[in-house]
Formats: C-alpha cells, structure tokens, sequence
C-alpha cells in the first residue's frame, strides 16, 4: 500500500478538504487515519477504511499545526503533518 496524497506537510484552510487517497499493491488491509494536535493528543481516529479516498474536511480543526498517520492494524504506513491557517 502506498499513499498517492495528501503531501507529508500540507497547508491548508479551515475552508479546505483534505482528501487522502492510497493504492494498494495487493490485497488491501483496512486503514485507519489518525490525526493528532501538536501536543500529540489524537483528536481523530477513523473507522477502518477499506476504499480510496477518504475526505477530512479541514473546518473540524482549528488554526494551528496537526499531525497524521495512516495505519494498517498496527502497523505505520506513513505520517505527515497539516498546517491549518
């Protein structure tokens, strides 16, 4: 599995949609998103995903600097960060 967006450091506003989408390479495991504030409390976890893409809309977080992983079961896919203006 390999994640086509968003970007490692998104900017964005609170007026944006921050849309994750992925492909996988063989069979595809369920992920689940997970954003944290930047004091590294989880804010979001979603549902276990199993189709691309999946849309956050960015007017769910305030002004300031947030941190994503994308996992599968436990396991780290990848991470980034979204700066919210």
């Amino acid at each position: 599995m390999f994640l086509i967006s968003p970007r490692a450091r998104v900017q964005c506003s609170q007026d944006s949609v921050i849309i994750f989408n992925w492909r996988c390479l063989s069979e595809c495991k369920p992920l689940t998103i997970e954003i944290s504030n930047n004091r590294g409390v989880c804010i979001f976890r979603s549902d276990p995903l199993t189709e691309a893409p999946f849309a956050l809309p960015a007017k769910n977080l305030l002004k300031g600097l947030y941190y994503y992983k994308v996992l599968s079961k436990d396991d780290l896919v990848t991470m980034g960060s979204i700066s919210v203006k």
